[in-house]
């Protein structure tokens, strides 16, 4: 979850509140890099048909992951959430910040989650993406930031940084935390 310091920085700039959606690649049975799809908070698949039909999995291969796939959300949004429902958000702005764009699911699946709980206009902020998704998502979103657009067959979001490392859920909650204090 390298996505929390960049958010941050963002709130903290545009002295906005700083909320988590929590949505997850679904990946494929062999590898937890490379995923077919994404859920978002309410348990919703998105499904990356052209990737299914390059890797065909059966039914029972997709049902598999997707439930390991929806355990594992829900026991990351009860721990980053603490239980906290997600508002109606009635027409506000949502900015939905991410650490990047690869084949850009997750992303969907959070623009489709934050549309479904009444966002108003959708702005997207990346470091960076793959040239093809940013073409892909800015029909679904009003405004759509990424300063490091890559081209080329195949890319990866950690490649665009010099170090990168996943975040512990513990270290994500302490950044949220620190922008929003209790009380």
């Amino acid at each position: 979850m390298p996505s929390a310091p960049v958010a941050a920085e963002i709130a903290k700039r545009l002295q906005v509140p700083l909320d988590l959606v929590v949505v997850r690649k679904i990946p494929l049975p062999w590898t937890t890099e490379a995923g077919f799809g994404a859920l978002n908070p309410a348990g919703e698949a998105l499904f990356n048909q052209e990737l299914l039909e390059r890797f065909p999995l059966s039914l029972e291969e997709i049902a598999t992951q997707v439930q390991k796939t929806l355990d594992i959300l829900r026991k990351r949004e009860a721990r980053l959430r603490g239980g906290q429902p997600y508002p109606l958000l009635n027409g506000r702005t949502v900015i939905i910040v991410d650490d990047g764009l690869a084949s850009g699911y997750t992303m969907r699946a959070a623009i489709q989650f934050l549309k479904s709980k009444g966002a108003g206009p959708i702005i997207v902020a990346v470091p960076t993406g793959s040239a093809r998704t940013v073409r892909e998502l800015l029909p679904l979103v009003e405004e759509l930031y990424c300063l490091n657009v890559r081209t080329g067959f195949s890319f990866a979001v950690a490649a665009a940084y010099e170090n990168w490392y996943d975040l512990t859920e513990d270290e994500v909650l302490e950044i949220v935390r620190s922008l929003n204090p209790p009380g």
